[in-house]
């Protein structure tokens, strides 16, 4: 908050009044100006390794799994 009793102002909506913070793409360019990796984790590479992803995670893969897994606990509910 702004110390000026007579109009106090929050930081974050002095930084929405700002133009610059209206584009939509901002973000994006801030984290390109910096060279951020977006995926990195503070947990040790034996834990998670965000940068080994593998094919059977993608929700292409997992999608026929999870209907199929659906199914077949509908069909075992209703052979009891």
């Amino acid at each position: 908050m702004k110390r000026d009793q007579d109009q106090p102002k929050h930081f974050n909506d002095s930084l929405m009044s700002n133009r610059s913070f209206r584009n939509p793409h901002l973000y994006a360019k801030l984290v390109e100006f910096v060279d951020i990796d977006e995926r990195t984790t503070n947990f040790p590479k034996d834990i998670w390794d965000p940068h080994d992803i593998q094919e059977d995670w993608f929700a292409d893969r997992i999608g026929p799994f999870t209907l199929f897994g659906l199914i077949w606990i509908s069909v075992s509910i209703s052979l009891r």
